[in-house]
């Protein structure tokens, strides 16, 4: 639909545009304030050249201003990959983490249980520690 809106508008544009060409094709004086003498050419030549320096101006006037955001986007788009780095950097931190945890939970798992929980085990041969005590 939009494109249908925009066909028929720039098409109509043009149509008034030739028309303007076709119907005003006599002589202007036109001089420029620095310059001496006067230069004559068709009315629609000086409309169509007004035009083409309006577009320009335009443009360069868009160009400059857009600047400031432009910049912005850089700097966005820097720290945007930069945390990138970062998190792929946490993230492999936080496997090999992982990995040390699942393998400190296995060894854990294959040491014997303690059958005294809270007693410190005897030093050096407990049997004769027992034997030597004197009652």
């Amino acid at each position: 639909m939009m494109r249908l809106l925009y066909l028929v508008f720039a098409r109509s544009l043009l149509t008034a545009c030739i028309l303007f060409a076709v119907e005003n094709t006599q002589e202007v004086a036109v001089g420029l304030f620095p310059l001496p003498g006067k230069q004559a050419m068709p009315l629609w030549f000086l409309w169509l050249c007004t035009l083409f320096a309006g577009l320009v101006l335009g443009f360069v006037v868009t160009w400059v201003t857009g600047s400031r955001t432009r910049g912005r986007m850089r700097e966005a788009n820097r720290t945007a990959r930069w945390q990138e780095t970062e998190i792929r950097q946490l993230e492999s931190r936080a496997a090999k983490a992982e990995a040390q945890v699942a393998e400190l939970k296995k060894a854990a798992e294959q040491q014997p249980e303690d059958p005294h929980p809270g007693l410190a085990p005897p030093a050096g041969n407990g049997a004769a520690q027992i034997a030597a005590k004197p009652s």
